[in-house]
């Protein structure tokens, strides 16, 4: 009921479902049931359905010459198993705990954040209370990607990925002033755990849905729709980035794209 120049809009569907539910419905994770599956399956497509009469809702009710543009954050994918990251670290003396069992970064090299975004810090000297020197981080870099590299379950490697962004994180778009050192990719249907305990680096886990993995995995693969005046019409976007959407966006809006975007203009989602 009331004019508007910006309309900005978020819905925590399907991301919660998905999340509860996406373990259940894949066949190749262990102690699949289908029984489950069949039951779960038609309310994760309720699910999707109010989001898609939200939409239409959006739709039907914009004013004329207006731009809707859709992005989803993520893509989804079932796990069962978890590795523990931390607990690997440890057990080759890169981690050290406290009498607690606490990290304890007066003697810690390197260590799996409990945030859980994927990445290993390597506690150098520019950080407060850092203890590896600069000449002493491609040793780190190296344990690390040795005692990760012996990590296996059922005789598969489990840590497929490990990139540093010291040298590949421009290239990849990785690390800076408030990302990680290392990034690590994962086999499918595994997890991280930042535990440090040693007891078992593999641990099953109930079946659930997650993110965070490389992002050019198919199942972290998502959604980007624009739709409106000075959009190319019937336009299949090929390999778009969520960072492409607000230059994107900007660029059909007439204005300047963010200041600190670092993706670029889909020109081909442009229709002049």
């Amino acid at each position: 009921t009331l004019p508007w120049d910006l309309l900005f809009t978020f819905t925590p569907y399907p991301d919660e479902a998905e999340h509860l539910w996406r373990g259940h419905l894949e066949p190749n994770l262990p102690g699949f049931r289908p029984e489950i599956a069949d039951r779960l399956r038609p309310l994760l497509e309720e699910v999707y359905g109010t989001c898609d009469e939200f939409l239409g809702l959006l739709m039907r009710l914009r004013p004329p010459n207006t731009v809707i543009a859709l992005v989803s954050d993520h893509g989804m994918e079932g796990v069962s198993k978890a590795v523990k990251i931390n607990a690997a670290l440890h057990r080759t003396g890169l981690l050290v705990l406290d009498e607690q069992g606490r990290v304890d970064l007066t003697k810690t090299k390197a260590f799996y954040p409990a945030m859980n975004n994927a990445y290993i810090l390597i506690n150098t000297k520019d950080r407060k209370g850092g203890i590896v020197r600069a000449e002493e981080r491609a040793e780190v870099v190296a344990q690390i990607r040795r005692v990760l590299g012996e990590v296996h379950d059922v005789g598969r490697q489990i840590v497929t990925g490990i990139f540093d962004a010291h040298t590949e994180g421009e290239a990849m778009g990785i690390g800076g002033e408030t990302g990680g050192d290392i990034y690590l990719d994962l086999l499918p249907g595994y997890d991280f755990d930042a535990r440090p305990n040693s007891k078992d680096l593999i641990v099953r886990r109930e079946p659930y849905g997650t993110h965070g993995f490389n992002p050019t995995r198919m199942s972290m693969r998502t959604i980007m729709v624009l739709n409106g005046p000075g959009v190319s019409e019937g336009q299949r976007l090929k390999a778009a980035r969520t960072i492409d959407f607000a230059p994107t966006l900007a660029k059909l809006l007439g204005i300047e794209p963010p200041r600190d975007a670092t993706g670029g203009v889909l020109i081909e989602a442009l229709s002049r």
